[in-house]
């Protein structure tokens, strides 16, 4: 399964209305925007203004939805849910847990590429460590799925809904709830509580993990060779790679995996 019939037809119509706007070559391209650059909405304007000749694409607005992302893998079947369904995601990357920078960056442009071949826009949120671990200052040592994760998650959500409201696009949902190591309860409550703090925002809560959306995360992995991640992403939950095979783990990892003294079993 691929991009909806219709979200081609969309672009094929935009090109063939405005061949200097939209390149052949680059009508499926990203719209790769950083954080404050126009929004989801500029993009559709444009769509529409494109496309007058070909049909009506104004329906799109009402169904735009920004979709925080933690990875490629993740994204994948939602994404693909959301067009084949007539929802017109924008995808946002805000993830400053992930640890080191070559990891958050590995993730990132996977991302990215995606995004890419599916034509969805994409914002780029900082990579600010620094200010996420004294998010969670005093939890390091809390267990996987405790207080820290909660905290975590309440620092990604109230930037999702910030970008939202920045953006004009009311509804707002991660990838986070389609994760069978997350707890569901804490990314909704730390979600509802980032809609409430950004008016004409709201939460769009749905269990990511059922309709067949985890077996199909898989085939799309295998399908994109995705870059695969071993663990949640910030350096308090690695410590179950110290029983992966020292062959299994990325190589831009293992200078900081043997610092930790995580590399190779036993």
């Amino acid at each position: 399964m691929g991009i909806c019939t219709q979200n081609k037809t969309v672009f094929a119509k935009a090109c063939a209305a405005d061949p200097l706007r939209w390149p052949r070559r680059r009508c499926r391209t990203l719209l790769v925007q950083q954080a404050g650059h126009a929004g989801q909405l500029l993009a559709l304007q444009i769509l529409q203004r494109s496309a007058a000749a070909g049909g009506d694409v104004g329906h799109l607005v009402a169904q735009t939805h920004l979709l925080h992302s933690c990875c490629a893998p993740c994204s994948s079947a939602i994404l693909e849910w959301l067009l084949q369904n007539d929802y017109a995601p924008h995808v946002y990357y805000f993830n400053p847990n992930i640890f080191p920078e070559e990891e958050y960056l590995v993730r990132k442009n996977e991302c990215i590429r995606y995004c890419e071949k599916l034509a969805v826009p994409f914002t780029d949120g900082d990579w600010d460590h620094a200010g996420w671990r004294n998010a969670v200052k005093g939890h390091e040592c809390d267990p996987e799925r405790g207080e820290r994760c909660r905290l975590c998650f309440g620092v990604r959500m109230r930037a999702t809904a910030a970008m939202a409201a920045k953006l004009g696009i009311r509804r707002f949902t991660t990838t986070l709830a389609g994760s069978r190591w997350k707890r569901l309860d804490q990314i909704r409550e730390a979600a509802l509580e980032a809609a409430a703090l950004h008016p004409g925002t709201t939460y769009w809560d749905q269990n990511w993990r059922k309709g067949g959306l985890q077996e199909r995360r898989g085939e799309i992995l295998r399908e994109e060779n995705f870059y695969n991640q071993l663990w949640c992403g910030c350096e308090f939950s690695m410590g179950h790679l110290r029983e992966r095979d020292p062959s299994d783990l990325p190589a831009h990892m293992k200078p900081y995996l043997e610092a930790l003294g995580l590399t190779g079993k036993g």
